[in-house]
């Protein structure tokens, strides 16, 4: 009897403590997180957008104007939204924290620039009456190449915050 009542409270205990330390290993989100994946979402989202029409650009001699204008707009729409994410991350970010990821912000600053450049010269070569498919090509392999190189430099901040990718959606 006392072995059977001994069996089952080692059982019990065992099971709390199992469950206790998975509790703990669930670790609080990282500031801005939230800020962080929607910025994720928002580079690649233009990342996508720049390399399907630079891909529409290089397989077609005459391009739709709607389909393209419609790539680029997203392109557009994806690039403010990125603007406006890392404006709210580097906002809630304290100085010691913009120190230690100085280089990323700065690559990432510039990455966003450069393809903000080539973004403007693929909306004017956009609003042309015949467009070019070599230039909407090069304008927008210019856009994405940026974006890669931004993307980079969210992911190495990203790491140096201790934030964590968005995991895969699970338990449907």
């Amino acid at each position: 009897m006392r072995k059977g009542i001994l069996i089952i409270l080692l059982a019990f205990f065992t099971l709390l403590f199992f469950s206790v330390s998975f509790a703990q290993e669930k670790k609080a989100p990282a500031k801005g997180e939230e800020h962080h994946h929607l910025l994720t979402v928002s580079l690649s989202n233009a990342a996508a957008h720049a390399k399907a029409l630079a891909h529409y650009a290089t397989v077609n001699k005459v391009l739709k104007k709607e389909i393209a204008k419609e790539h680029g707009d997203a392109i557009g729409k994806y690039l403010e939204a990125a603007k406006k994410h890392l404006t709210a991350i580097e906002g809630q970010m304290t100085e010691a924290e913009k120190k230690a990821v100085e280089k990323n912000l700065s690559e990432l600053d510039t990455a966003l620039a450069n393809a903000n450049m080539h973004y403007t010269e693929l909306t004017a070569e956009l609003a042309k009456e015949k467009l070019e498919p070599a230039m909407i090509k090069a304008h927008a392999t210019g856009v994405y190449t940026e974006l890669q190189k931004a993307i980079s430099a969210h992911k190495a901040m990203m790491t140096k915050h201790g934030v964590q990718e968005a995991k895969e959606p699970t338990g449907y």
